[in-house]
């Protein structure tokens, strides 16, 4: 069984390999940050923040899963939280992803969700 940090690495790795497909020079940006000395970690959790984004086809304006630092309370932690920013469905996306474990750096949410409840029904 994997760990929870086991389950956001692999996430992050994910998020790593699928960035550069998703947008044209993503990969290249990527490259730098890390030639430029940004740790891993911080790289791979921008390269995930991306992923949801275009995967979740946010507007510029709408909260990805990752943004959200408590679930349960969507506006905690957050800037000037506005009424039309995706909060609420940023944190009912992380509930369901933490209910199936998932982690919430998994650059595709909603293929990661559906996955699960598949590979839950089957047993």
């Amino acid at each position: 069984m994997m760990t929870p940090d086991d389950l956001d690495k692999a996430a992050l790795e994910l998020a790593m390999q699928m960035a550069p497909r998703l947008e044209a020079g993503r990969g290249a940006q990527l490259d730098a940050m890390l030639a430029g000395g940004e740790p891993w970690l911080t790289v791979a959790q921008f390269a995930a923040y991306c992923c949801q984004t275009e995967n979740l086809h946010l507007k510029p304006w709408e909260t990805p899963p990752v943004w959200i630092d408590d679930p349960d309370d969507p506006d905690a932690g957050a800037y000037n939280p506005q009424p039309h920013d995706g909060r609420r469905e940023a944190a009912k996306l992380r509930r369901q992803m933490r209910k199936l474990g998932i982690s919430e750096w998994h650059p595709d949410p909603i293929a990661a969700i559906e996955a699960a409840k598949c590979a839950n029904e089957k047993g």
